[in-house]
């Protein structure tokens, strides 16, 4: 699925944007977002249990898709999102400083994750190859950095 979808961008990398495509098959478990698009896909597999429950309470469901929501959000401010503007167009708008402040907290964020453990065992979190994602999980809650 990867190297499908790494061909389709290498075949799409001097074309217009087609906002109508989908990356993802609807049966995919999995929100996305596109940032040439500026959008988030959510597949309609995502409507159900463990995301979304019919009959279950509003409040419930709604928090599960905010959540999800949030999550996507913030990877328009990621290494890769902050490199389009609004309109979807290859535009790197952060200031200088800006992506100063992004590296120096992705860095503590990497060594705070790379420093917990799990007791009794000699494991830790891998924190240098999580160290965005991570930063995009954290999005919703505060660090210590």
């Amino acid at each position: 699925m990867k190297s499908f979808r790494v061909t389709k961008s290498v075949e799409m990398y001097d074309k217009a944007v087609d906002r109508h495509s989908w990356i993802q098959p609807p049966v995919t478990v999995e929100a996305d977002y596109s940032p040439e698009k500026n959008d988030i896909l959510f597949p309609i597999a995502m409507f159900h249990l463990p995301f979304y429950s019919p009959n279950g309470p509003q409040a419930l469901n709604f928090g599960a898709m905010g959540a999800v929501i949030g999550h996507e959000i913030t990877h328009a401010f990621d290494i890769t999102g902050r490199q389009y503007d609004s309109k979807g167009k290859l535009k790197d708008w952060w200031e200088p400083y800006t992506v100063e402040l992004f590296r120096e907290t992705t860095t503590c964020m990497k060594d705070q994750y790379n420093g917990f453990k799990l007791e009794g065992l000699q494991v830790s979190v891998a924190g240098s190859g999580k160290s965005l994602y991570n930063s995009l999980s954290s999005g919703t809650f505060t660090m210590n950095c």
